[in-house]
């Protein structure tokens, strides 16, 4: 007989210890199932690293080397794909499904991570999950590019998938029969993370002692994320998504505050109409000092300001989040809520004083789910896509080109409704939205060819400084519709964000605009972004206001305050109390970093802390409460 040969003799042992070939010995029985779940362990802790590896994103290397000087945060990113390759393990008894399901969900969520954080500069948080179908949309208007990290990552998961088909097919001697120990097997694991998800993954304390900031600014949400890999933030900012009561919080305690005001309707004479639009990604470039030159794409909004009540409003969102902004404004709260039930907002208060209340936006009515959103905050109709501007606008192109339509279609439908009732009418533009092309320009040339940027960045700034020189021309268009009207109109103007500008904000890099969040102007730099109240003819004689100065750096939560204040109302006992604590803190952060005494660098005074705690209360309430159960 013919002798066999080593590497068939290595081979045969392989065999016999995953279970592929029969083994009989004590040996060969031992070895199959410490062979498997040697397997199961190191594929997990392979695919945990290749995840931090990919996680950094722009910082690279050096920060993928840095997550090993904190062992902790390294054992918290990897435990979670160890977890879930174990519970795949003991539910299908096929360890090769444990690293292919374990593997697969892990590399898809940290690239999702990476492509957003490349597009966006914001991470993939555990709330993006329910908007999954909004992001594959707009996923449609970028051009994606995996990274070679995540490339190599794929590939090696698939080699780990195919090893543990082949040599770690170790099952219980007869699966069937041993569906106790499964089922114990798995209890044991659920019972774990049941364990380890308050203790640990939502823990604010163990979150600190993963700090990793050497490489960061402690200010940048963002970069904070980054520093502590992907999956550990990813699975913490689960806490965040919750509700959960502010500290020291009772309804009674949010109720007593309230009633120390006493809500008043807005006087019959004084009932004007109130026309809000919120613009796309809409922000005055001409503030830096290197793109001075772009004024001519400002000519019209700039005259608009020096005609109206204008200021900064000082967002939570960049390049995105546009809803933050949105629905700050029509609440007032700094802290959002799901809005899955009919909330109290402002909206709800102008339907209380007899108005029409409705909006605009040419775009789907799925998108942020705001067609049972809006219609919880107050709306009696809100106009989209597929209910109205479809035969006005093509969905498709109202990214580019929408504002030439729909900001004239306000004045006209505004002139319409206003000889019915008095009209709170808010509305959301489409055009400006990026990306940018960096490829070419078809429009009117702003920049200095000359320049030393590079071509790209040329292009990316002038394709969006065109469309909005047209936003600009649009509204004043507009404005020059309300003037001419014999019913009072008071417009109410902002930006949502700033404008995305290259992958990884390579304009604003290249251009040399300051975004450090350490800085009290990088902070302004990365969130502001223009409003303006403006008044036609009949509202200034009809409120006495002339809406004409100087407003001061503000939340989108204040926006409205701001607003009643210019035309001279008292509001609901929530504005007036919202009122007070814009005088004393006029912005809020969701890094709760706070502007008092015009900087944002000192610590609150203890009367200021009381009146942000008591802010926070009342916030919670409104937006707990029953909406049948509130009165204004």
């Amino acid at each position: 007989m013919n002798e066999q040969k080593p590497l068939g003799k290595a081979l045969d042992l392989w065999l016999r210890a995953s279970g592929r070939r029969s083994a009989n010995t004590r040996t060969g029985q031992a070895l199959q199932p410490a062979l498997t779940a040697g397997l199961l362990v190191l594929s997990a802790i392979t695919v945990g690293v290749l995840s931090l590896w990919i996680a950094p994103g722009s910082f690279g290397p050096e920060m993928f080397q840095s997550y090993f000087t904190v062992p902790l945060l390294v054992v918290l990113n990897v435990l979670p794909v160890l977890w879930l390759a174990a519970l795949c393990w003991v539910l299908t008894n096929q360890a090769w499904v444990g690293v292919l399901l374990s593997g697969g969900v892990t590399l898809t969520l940290t690239i999702i991570n990476e492509i957003k954080l490349a597009l966006r500069s914001t991470p993939f948080l555990w709330e993006d999950l329910s908007l999954a179908g909004e992001a594959g949309n707009m996923a449609g208007h970028y051009t994606i590019e995996l990274s070679g990290e995540a490339w190599t990552s794929i590939w090696v998961w698939l080699a780990l998938a195919a090893a543990s088909l082949l040599l770690g097919g170790w099952k219980l001697p007869d699966w069937k029969s041993h569906w106790k120990a499964r089922a114990k097997g798995a209890a044991g694991l659920l019972l774990a993370a049941l364990v380890l998800w308050p203790l640990v993954y939502q823990n604010a304390a163990v979150y600190r002692k993963t700090a990793n900031e050497a490489l960061i600014n402690i200010w940048n949400d963002t970069q904070v994320y980054q520093s502590k890999g992907f999956l550990y933030p990813f699975l913490y900012s689960a806490k965040a998504a919750r509700d959960d009561p502010p500290a020291g919080y009772s309804p009674e305690k949010a109720r007593q505050i309230l009633a120390e005001y006493e809500g008043e309707d807005i006087p019959e004479e004084e009932r004007v109409s109130v026309l809000g639009i919120m613009l796309e990604a809409y922000c005055d470039l001409t503030e830096f000092e290197q793109l001075a030159f772009a004024e001519p794409a400002y000519e019209a909004f700039h005259a608009l300001q020096n005609r109206s009540w204008s200021g900064t409003l000082v967002t939570n969102c960049f390049a995105g989040g546009t809803i933050d902004t949105e629905r700050c404004f029509l609440t007032g709260y700094a802290d959002l809520g799901s809005f899955r039930s009919p909330t109290q907002s402002y909206a709800w208060y102008f339907r209380q004083q007899g108005y029409w209340v409705e909006g605009g936006h040419p775009g789907y009515s799925w998108f942020y789910n705001r067609t049972n959103v809006n219609e919880n905050l107050g709306f009696f109709q809100y106009l989209f896509s597929e209910n109205y501007y479809s035969d006005l606008i093509d969905p498709q192109v109202a990214p580019y080109h929408s504002d030439g339509i729909f900001l004239p279609h306000l004045g006209e439908r505004m002139s319409i409704l206003v000889q019915e009732a008095p009209q709170f009418s808010f509305n959301v533009t489409y055009q400006n939205h990026g990306p940018y092309s960096g490829k070419g320009t078809t429009w009117e040339d702003y920049m200095p060819r000359k320049c030393r940027w590079s071509e790209e960045t040329q292009n990316i700034l002038n394709n969006y400084l065109d469309g909005i020189r047209r936003t600009g021309e649009h509204l004043s268009e507009l404005v020059r519709q309300l003037d001419r009207l014999e019913e009072p109109v008071v417009l109410v103007v902002f930006g949502d964000h700033k404008p995305w500008l290259g992958d990884g904000n390579s304009v604003y890099k290249e251009v040399g605009i300051e975004l450090d969040l350490g800085t009290e102007e990088g902070f302004f730099n990365y969130y502001s972004t223009p409003y303006l109240i403006w008044g036609n003819h009949a509202a200034k004689l009809a409120l006495h206001e002339r809406f004409v100065g100087q407003g001061p750096a503000i939340s989108p939560c204040f926006l409205m305050s701001e607003l009643f204040e210019q035309c001279g109302w008292t509001g609901s006992s929530f504005l007036q109390f919202s009122q007070e604590v814009k005088e004393a803190v006029p912005v809020f952060t969701s890094s709760d970093r706070y502007l008092e005494s015009g900087s944002f660098w000192g610590d609150l005074t203890e009367e200021q802390q009381e009146l942000v705690q008591k802010f926070d209360w009342v916030q919670y309430y409104l937006r707990k409460t029953p909406l049948q159960s509130l009165m204004w």
